[in-house]
């Protein structure tokens, strides 16, 4: 598969989701089966050649699944062999090891900064007047 098309779906899939900044690295999995990955706030992206996927994989998470039926067909794909998982993660397969390669990308959100949140509140007038009882 093409990095170039893996990096610029991502990069709209980040844009999509609302994340203007994020980091990405590869990732290799290389486990026996019924590894379970906790991805809560990350992103995984099979990118690994065809050769690396098992026929009978399966992976599920929360957004996306590869199906044994896929995996034993993802020589043929080539635009939908990008797979997009988050989540909780699971792999099951017959076969022994499996060895897979990822792109994990991890979105950056912005925190506030103390200085803007200072000046935001020195900004803030109350709306509501005291009332004396008599």
């Amino acid at each position: 598969m093409d990095g170039a098309y893996v990096l610029g779906f991502i990069a709209q899939r980040m844009r999509d989701l609302g994340f203007e900044h994020y980091t990405w690295k590869p990732v290799r999995v290389v486990t026996p089966p019924g590894l379970i990955l906790e991805a809560s706030n990350e992103y995984y992206y099979l990118v690994a050649k065809a050769a690396n996927v098992p026929n009978d994989l399966t992976i599920t998470s929360e957004l996306d699944a590869l199906t044994a039926a896929d995996s034993a067909n993802y020589a043929d794909y080539n635009f939908y062999g990008v797979k997009e998982f988050t989540g909780i993660i699971k792999f099951a397969c017959a076969a022994g090891v499996i060895d897979l390669e990822f792109i994990q990308v991890i979105p950056r959100i912005p925190q506030p900064t103390r200085t803007k949140a200072k000046a935001y509140s020195a900004k803030v007038k109350p709306t509501t007047k005291l009332i004396e009882k008599r």
